[in-house]
């Protein structure tokens, strides 16, 4: 329905625009029917107006159409690469095109006016131009009335023109986001194309063929499902596989590592010539890796193990079908089948004789028939234990164990599995000597028996207060039930009682000795009561969110003895709230008194069409203007950078006498000045700054609409546009920023000077080593330090090279 009074409205637009031309071209007295129309002057004078809004709005997008039309459309002649390189310099064009597109459409912004009608507008202007005047009709009154008239007709016009001007480049702005899809398309396609030739390569590059010899029609691509251990495991079967189908292996995310906590691929891909790959998936969906053995070693044992470029090891794999022999740092593994892996250890046990966990020499020593012995390592069979018991005998940063690892000298290690949720139980493995091995888990059994658990039950909601709570404390922001007292003292219970806190879904369990436990249980369950208390919320607009100033706040917590927290949330404070804790009595008294407080606070008054340069001059970052103001009014202030509009909330006199001191400032920031500096030719640089982030920062820190930097002749000008203020800040910053630039180079070049000169200055710290005070490194007047070896040896091998001092040493001798 808008789309057909769109097109009714251009229509008529149309028809008016022909008619007025008509009569101007005919030189009609009017273009009215019946009785008489605008005369050709007052049609003249409204074809002006519409020319004027016309060619306004073409300069502002004639540039923009011709960007366009100098895209030219993607070519099939040229090459893949070229394409995908053209591609992307058209997306980086179109982008422009689009954003300049929202950019002029922003800045060229119409409101739409209370008369949109042109002719009735101008026949309006006719009708008041008719009536004469008298005395209570003067002439004066009568021109202002045709002044704001032609000023309707004006705004009319502008709107006809910007209406049609809009459509136009949200137009063009459809035709740009087209344009990109199908360039995407077509890219999309040549890469498929490039992706096909290159896996064709790959497989050719397996075979040992050249490219040209496999052809790309003959290639199939198969995914293949397999269990996790065989995909994470791939590393021991790709290249044989490879090798000896001649197929290509990949994983689903490019062979990359996988991400933390992203889950791990369930399938690998073939790339091959049909039947080959069809062999190897066969193959693949055959692997068993299910079994598993670990067998600590010495290196020289590894080595035994694996051969020569690990020509044992595929020995044994091929005596042994679906077994795979791995070997890293001290440890030999054995994958496969069950049975086959039992099997396959029990031989390579047998092969190295009975101390194969020691550093022993192994099979190696075959001409031998005693062997040294080594210092026998045990292992004691894993301990099963429940994971809340492991947290406590890891200790706060692993402090328990390390004790425990200090005092029997075994190697402790606690293993607890997070991502299995129902796995209740962790694992604790102890390695070391045998007397080690057996102190220590005498002292994991002692610690364990030690161990008291403590419940503290408390509803699901109170446990999320109370641990979001201690969350948002340790950032220094308060939040929720649990963020005063409360949160504090969950704080210390937890991190400096030394007992083992842990959250469950009915509660917090403590864990630790009998008297630690009795010394926190009851601070434990304060802080649970504290959380459980559900805090009253009022929920706040942005505007009422900057009311609440601390001031406010503490005023309501002082007078109704509740405690009231403001929380800030969401972007420019829009979802913030007050959440109200206390007795229920505390909770109704201080609500009350917010929305009392809301009530009086509820008036808003607006200011219309704020010009662009006052709002930049209002929110630069190096004056605070609204923030000062909002402060001195106690009033909310809020611009609306869509529509140009200032906000003003607050008590109804604050608001009024804050909207009267920001309309001064507005007009006074509004009005524009230009103002020039000529500086030197290398200033220009230090004014811009790299990337340009200095005439950046003096924008955004003063406020001001533009600031370029010129170059005229041999010289160069900086010149500021904005408001009479932010200028004037503009200047003096710019001025700053060029004395600094200045004294950084008149250190630099004393510096240099110094340098090359060699001369100290007296009672100044320099740069020299020893006692030097002077800043040169060479010869000099300043004080120099003296020689060590003149002083000691009385001879110096650099002579009179030395930079230290030699004529001290020398008089002091002769004297």
């Amino acid at each position: 329905m808008e789309a057909v009074k769109k097109k009714r409205r251009r229509k008529k637009a149309e028809e008016m625009s022909a008619q007025e031309a008509e009569a101007i071209d005919n030189g009609d007295a009017s273009i009215g029917g019946v009785g008489g129309g605008p005369s050709a002057e007052e049609v003249r004078m409204s074809s002006d107006l519409h020319h004027q809004h016309k060619k306004h709005y073409q300069e502002l997008s004639g540039t923009i159409f011709k960007e366009m039309h100098t895209i030219p459309e993607l070519s099939a002649t040229i090459g893949p690469q070229q394409v995908l390189r053209e591609v992307t310099e058209q997306r980086a064009i179109l982008q422009g095109i689009v954003q300049r597109v929202e950019d002029v459409l922003k800045e060229a912004k119409c409101p739409r006016p209370k008369m949109i009608d042109a002719k009735k507008v101008l026949d309006q202007y006719k009708e008041l131009r008719q009536c004469t005047t008298d005395s209570s009709f003067t002439e004066e009154m009568k021109l202002e009335m045709l002044e704001d008239k032609r000023q309707e007709l004006s705004k009319a016009h502008r709107w006809e023109v910007f209406a049609k001007f809009q459509d136009e480049l949200n137009t063009l702005r459809e035709k740009c986001t087209k344009r990109m899809a199908g360039n995407d398309v077509t890219a999309k396609e040549v890469r498929a194309g490039s992706d096909k030739k290159r896996i064709a390569a790959r497989v050719a590059a397996a075979k040992g063929l050249k490219p040209e010899e496999v052809e790309e029609a003959s290639v199939t691509t198969t995914n293949v499902e397999l269990p996790p251990e065989v995909i994470v495991l791939s590393f021991l079967y790709k290249s044989k596989l490879e090798k000896n189908h001649g197929v290509v292996i990949d994983r689903p995310d490019g062979g990359k590592g996988l991400a933390k906590g992203s889950p791990p691929s369930k399938s690998l891909i073939v790339h091959g010539v049909t039947e080959e790959a069809k062999e190897c998936v066969r193959e693949l969906r055959a692997l068993d890796l299910s079994g598993k053995q670990v067998m600590t070693v010495s290196p020289k044992q590894a080595s035994v193990i694996m051969g020569s470029q690990q020509g044992n090891a595929r020995k044994i794999e091929g005596e042994y079908k679906g077994v795979f022999i791995h070997s890293e740092r001290n440890q030999v593994t054995i994958y496969g089948p069950p049975k086959q892996v039992k099997a396959c250890h029990q031989h390579v046990v047998a092969t190295m004789g009975p101390e194969h966990g020691a550093g022993g020499d192994g099979p190696a020593a075959a001409g031998s028939t005693e062997r040294a012995a080594a210092p026998r390592r045990e292992e004691v069979p894993l301990m099963r234990i429940d994971k809340d018991k492991a947290r406590a005998l890891k200790g706060p940063n692993g402090d328990v164990v390390k004790k425990l690892q200090a005092d029997s000298g075994a190697n402790i290690k606690v293993t607890i599995n997070k991502e299995d949720e129902e796995d209740t139980m962790a694992t604790v493995r102890i390695t070391g000597d045998p007397a080690t091995v057996l102190k220590a888990k005498d002292g994991v059994n002692a610690f364990l028996k030690s161990l008291v658990v403590h419940h503290a039950p408390a509803s699901s909601e109170a446990i999320i207060r109370l641990y979001d709570g201690l969350r948002i404390a340790a950032k220094g922001k308060g939040k929720g039930g649990g963020t005063g007292k409360g949160a504090t003292k969950f704080g210390d219970l937890r991190d400096n009682s030394g007992l083992t806190v842990v959250r469950k879904a009915d509660g917090v369990d403590l864990l630790g000795s009998k008297a630690d436990v009795d010394k926190w249980k009851e601070t434990l369950k304060e802080c649970i009561t504290e959380a459980g208390m559900v805090p009253a919320v009022v929920r706040l607009s942005a505007e009422q969110a900057r009311l609440w100033t601390t001031e406010r706040v503490e005023a309501v917590k002082t007078s109704t003895g509740a405690k009231v927290q403001l929380i800030r949330r969401g972007k420019g404070g829009e979802n913030s709230m007050l959440e109200i804790n206390g007795t229920q009595a505390e909770k109704d008294q201080a609500t009350a008194e917010i929305e009392k407080s809301h009530e009086t606070m509820s008036f808003s008054e607006s200011i219309a069409d704020v010009p662009a340069a006052a709002t930049r001059s209002l929110t630069a970052r190096g004056t605070n203007k609204l923030r000062e103001l909002e402060k001195r009014h106690d009033v909310s202030v809020s611009i609306d950078r869509k529509t140009q509009e200032v906000t003003i909330t607050g008590s109804q006199d604050n608001v009024v006498a804050a909207k009267a001191e920001l309309e001064a400032e507005i007009e006074k920031a509004g009005t524009s000045v230009t103002h020039e500096i000529d500086i030197a030719w290398e200033e220009g640089g230090v004014v811009i700054g790299k990337g340009g982030t200095m005439v950046q920062s003096i924008r955004q820190t003063c406020g001001i609409e533009d600031l370029q930097v010129e170059t005229v002749e041999e010289k160069k000008k900086v010149i500021i546009k904005g408001s009479q203020e932010a200028v004037d800040a503009a200047v003096k910053m710019v001025e700053e920023v060029l004395a600094k630039a200045k004294e950084a180079a008149a250190e630099q070049a004393e510096r240099k000077n110094n340098k090359e000169s060699g001369n100290g200055e007296e009672n100044t710290k320099g740069s020299g080593k020893g006692n030097r005070k002077g800043k040169g490194k060479g010869k000099g007047s300043g004080a120099r330090g003296e020689c060590f070896r003149f002083r000691d040896t009385g001879q110096c091998k650099w002579g009179d090279r030395c930079k230290w001092d030699h004529a001290r040493m020398s008089s002091s001798s002769s004297g």
